[in-house]
C-alpha cells in the first residue's frame, strides 16, 4: 500500500480558510509533521517527534514518550466529568459547523483544547451517534480543517476522532499522515477501520511505519485479522516496538498463528527468531504488567516446537537468548504453575522441557555466542546477552569492566551491571573505576532540586548507580559519598544517605558528622534535610522508600 505523505498536503493547502482561526497564528501541528516525513522511508525524523506545542524540556521533570500518556494511563477523568464535558463539545459543535462564526468557533477550541482528549471522546461520539442531529458533510469540513490547523495536540485527536464518525473517505491521507506520529496513531487507526476501504490494510500500513507506542496501538487493533500477509508480518515484525515487546507478543502469538506456522515444514530462520523473541517476551509477561504464559492456550505446545528447530540447526545469539529465557521462567517459582496444567504446563513436561533447554545451552556454541556478545561493544546486546549469562553460570562481570576500560564514552548499561556485585575486592575496583571516570568535582556543585534528567546528568546517573550499592559495603568509597552529599541531584543525596545510614555510626570516619552538619545547614529540600537529622539521630530510613522512612 504506497501513499505520498506530501500529496494531501500540497494538494489541500488552498482549502484551509474555510473558518476563522480562533488560536491566532500558531503553527499547525499537521504542517509540523508533513515537513518532517523522510520520503524514502515514510516515517517520521526524530525531530518531527518535537511537536511545537510540547513545552519545553526541564531538568526537574519526567518526560513521556510520545502516546505513552494516553497508552499507559488510559481514562482518568470520572464518569460525570467524562459525561459533562462530552455534552458540552457536542452542544458547541452544531453552531460551529452551521454558522462557522468566530465566536462559536472560540466556545468549541476552548472545549476542545482545555483538557485530554482520552478522558471523553468516546462519550462525545456515542452522543454524536446517539443523537444523529449534525450534518455529516459540515462535520467532516469542520473535522478535516481543525485537523489540518489546530495547533495543539488534544485539538487534533478530536479532529480525528471526527473524521472517524463522519464516515468521509476522503479523510484517509490526513489521518495517514497524523499517525506517523505516535501521539496521534491510535486516533488515526480508529477512524480509518471506520472508514478506510480495507481498514486491516490500512491499519497495517501505519503499524510498519511506527515503531514506538503507535505500534503497540496499531497492532492491538489487528488482532483477530485472517489476512495471511498481516499474519506472517506480526510473526516476524510486528511484535518488536520500542516500548516493551511484552505489550504485543500475546496478540501477535494468536492472531499469527505461530504454533501452525512452527509445525510448518517450511518455518524460516525469520519465523523462528520472532518466535524466539515472542516466547522471550511471553516469559517476561508471567511476572510483568503484560500477557505471559499465563495467557496463551498453545504456549507450552510452542515451546516444545521451537525447541526442536533449534536443536536441528546450528544455534544464533537470539536463539541462546530465547532458550535461557525459557529456562529461567521454568524454573520460576513466581508464576502458580500449580494452576496452568490445563494450558499444558504440567511436571513432567515441565521437567522435559528444562532437560532439553539444558542441552541446548550446555553446547559450547552456545556459549561461545553469549561471549561473544559480552565482548561486543554493540550495546543492543548486552542486556539481553548478560541474562542469558546468567542462565549458563557465565560471570559477565569482567566483560563489563573491560567494555568500561577500553571505551572512551560512558556505558550506561555496563556501568550499572559492574556495581551488581557481592565481592569486596571487586567493589573497590568499582570504586576506582569511578573515581577515575567520574569528575566529581564537576558533581558536588552544591544541593539543588534536580532530578537529573538528560545528557547533561550522565555522570550524575553513574555516581548514583554507585553510591546505590554502596550501602552494602561499611567505609568504602567516602569520597564518593561527600560528593553525592553535595549533588545538585536529589536521588544522589538520597543514596549518599541511604550509604551512611545503612554503615552505621560505628563506621563513619571522622569526617562524616561535620560534613552531614554542614550539608544540612544549606540543603534547600525539606524531606532530604529531614533524612540528614534521622541519618545524624541514629534513625533507620527506609531503603524501599524515596520518602522519609
Amino acid at each position: 500500500m504506497s501513499f505520498d505523505p506530501f500529496g494531501w498536503f500540497r494538494r489541500d493547502r488552498s482549502q484551509r480558510a474555510d473558518f476563522v482561526r480562533p488560536w491566532g497564528d500558531r503553527p499547525a501541528l499537521y504542517d509540523h509533521i508533513v515537513s518532517h516525513v523522510d520520503a524514502a522511508t515514510q516515517r517520521l525524523t526524530q525531530a518531527g517527534f518535537d511537536l511545537p506545542d510540547e513545552p519545553k524540556p526541564s531538568e526537574d521533570k519526567f518526560g513521556w514518550m510520545p502516546g505513552a500518556i494516553d497508552g499507559v494511563m488510559g481514562h482518568h477523568a470520572n464518569g460525570d466529568q467524562r459525561t459533562q464535558r462530552a455534552e458540552a463539545i457536542h452542544r458547541a459543535l452544531k453552531p460551529a459547523i452551521d454558522s462557522r462564526s468566530p465566536e462559536a468557533l472560540r466556545e468549541l477550541h476552548a472545549l476542545l483544547s482545555n483538557g485530554r482528549a482520552l478522558e471523553c471522546v468516546d462519550a462525545l461520539l456515542e452522543r454524536i451517534v446517539a443523537a444523529r442531529d449534525l450534518d455529516a458533510k459540515r462535520l467532516f469540513a469542520l473535522a478535516k480543517w481543525l485537523a489540518l490547523n489546530a495547533p495543539e495536540r488534544e485539538t487534533v485527536k478530536f479532529a480525528m476522532a471526527l473524521l472517524g464518525v463522519a464516515h468521509a473517505k476522503s479523510g484517509q491521507a490526513v489521518l495517514r499522515t497524523l499517525a506517523l506520529h505516535d501521539e496521534f496513531t491510535v486516533y488515526a487507526v480508529v477512524a480509518m477501520l471506520r472508514t478506510a476501504e480495507e481498514p486491516e490494510r490500512a491499519v497495517w500500513d501505519v503499524a510498519r511505519h511506527v515503531t514506538g507506542w503507535g505500534r503497540v496501538q496499531a497492532v492491538e487493533r489487528l488482532k483477530g485479522t485472517r489476512d495471511p500477509e498481516i499474519k506472517a508480518w506480526l510473526l516476524r515484525e510486528g511484535y518488536r516496538n520500542d516500548v516493551m515487546n511484552e505489550y504485543t507478543a500475546l496478540v501477535c502469538a494468536e492472531t499469527g498463528g505461530l504454533l501452525d506456522e512452527l509445525r510448518a515444514e517450511t518455518a524460516d530462520d525469520e519465523l523462528i527468531r520472532g518466535a524466539g523473541e515472542i516466547l522471550g517476551a511471553l516469559t517476561l509477561g508471567v511476572s510483568g504488567p503484560a500477557p505471559g504464559f499465563n495467557e496463551y492456550a498453545d504456549g507450552a505446545e510452542v515451546v516444545r516446537v521451537f525447541l526442536g528447530h533449534v536443536a536441528r540447526r546450528a544455534p544464533t545469539l537470539a536463539d541462546v537468548i530465547a532458550v535461557s529465557s525459557i529456562r529461567e521462567i521454568l524454573d520460576d517459582e513466581n508464576p502458580d504453575w500449580t494452576a496452568l496444567p490445563e494450558l499444558g504446563w504440567t511436571q513432567e513436561l515441565r521437567a522435559t522441557l528444562r532437560a532439553r533447554c539444558d542441552a541446548l545451552l550446555d553446547e559450547p556454541r552456545s556459549r561461545a555466542k553469549v561471549i561473544a556478545a559480552l565482548e561486543a561493544d554493540v550495546a543492543a546486546d548486552h542486556a539481553v546477552a548478560t541474562r542469558a549469562a546468567r542462565v549458563l553460570g557465565i560471570d559477565a562481570w569482567p566483560y563489563h569492566v573491560a567494555r568500561i576500560e577500553r571505551r572512551a564514552e560512558l556505558d550506561a548499561w555496563s556501568w550499572s551491571e559492574m556495581c551488581l556485585t557481592d565481592d569486596r575486592e571487586r567493589f573497590r575496583r568499582v570504586l576506582a573505576i569511578a573515581n577515575e571516570r567520574i569528575a566529581l568535582d564537576r558533581i558536588a556543585t552544591g544541593p539543588d532540586t534536580k532530578l537529573g534528567l538528560g545528557p547533561r546528568f550522565a555522570e550524575h546517573a553513574l555516581l548514583g548507580s554507585v553510591l546505590q550499592e554502596l550501602r552494602r559495603f561499611p567505609s568504602e568509597g567516602w569520597e564518593l559519598i561527600r560528593a553525592g552529599l553535595a549533588s545538585p541531584v536529589l536521588s544522589n543525596r538520597h543514596m549518599a544517605l541511604r550509604a551512611l545510614d545503612a554503615w552505621g555510626k560505628e563506621r563513619w570516619n571522622s569526617e562524616v558528622e561535620p560534613t552531614l552538619r554542614a550539608a544540612a545547614q544549606r540543603e534547600p529540600d525539606k524531606d532530604v534535610e529531614q533524612r540528614i537529622d534521622d541519618v545524624l539521630a541514629g534513625t533507620r530510613i527506609d531503603p524501599t522508600s524515596t520518602q522519609r522512612g
